[in-house]
């Protein structure tokens, strides 16, 4: 639990720093591509905690502990944080790619953000595992388990749900560049147009 929140304060502090480069990087609003983690972050959040041990004899997962606080706050803190790890995501494939993202289709920024999210998704995974607290997933024919961490296993789950969501997230805010609005947001703010 003070893991969740100290990663989120983590990640909310980075998102803050990066808020006033927001028109000159990004061609969508920090604040919507945030929004747009969150809600495929509750894709995978609210099935997984219904299929926990609250709801289901045979869990898919279970906790070292009880969770400390009211029981749906778990998947809402999770969508949260899911959001603010994409935005974590879109500041590194920044650094590592020049120009606006998702003015167009690029490989390199798509690959960049599937690598980051598998990365974040083993480490945060691995952390989880190690904690006597931390959760695991209950491994099955179809989550199989890939090794084991502190006498665990560490299942194919997370990195089946974190490679596919930066895919889909990419996908969206690219579409969502591509409406009017957007598109006139960007020729407002570009620094190169001057007129004659």
């Amino acid at each position: 639990m003070l893991l969740d929140f100290s990663i989120l304060l983590a990640v909310f502090t980075v998102a803050f720093v990066i808020q006033f480069a927001d028109r000159r990087w990004f061609v969508v609003p920090l604040g919507r591509l945030f929004v747009i983690g969150m809600l495929i972050g509750a894709t995978w959040e609210v099935p997984l905690y219904l299929s926990g041990p609250r709801f289901l004899d045979n869990p898919m997962w279970t906790m070292g502990s009880p969770y400390p606080m009211h029981p749906l706050v778990l998947p809402v803190t999770h969508s949260i944080l899911d959001g603010a790890l994409f935005l974590v995501g879109l500041l590194l494939v920044k650094i590592a790619s020049p120009g606006k993202m998702f003015e167009t289709f690029s490989r390199r920024d798509l690959g960049l953000l599937v690598a980051y999210g598998l990365i974040q998704a083993a480490m945060i995974e691995w952390v989880a595992l190690s904690a006597d607290a931390g959760w695991q997933y209950t491994m099955t024919a179809w989550n199989p388990g890939l090794f084991w961490v502190a006498g665990k296993p560490f299942t194919a789950l997370p990195l089946m749900i974190w490679f596919a969501a930066p895919i889909a997230y990419y996908f969206i805010a690219l579409r969502m560049s591509q409406c009017p609005k957007m598109v006139e947001r960007r020729q407002q703010h570009c620094p190169c147009t001057v007129e004659a």
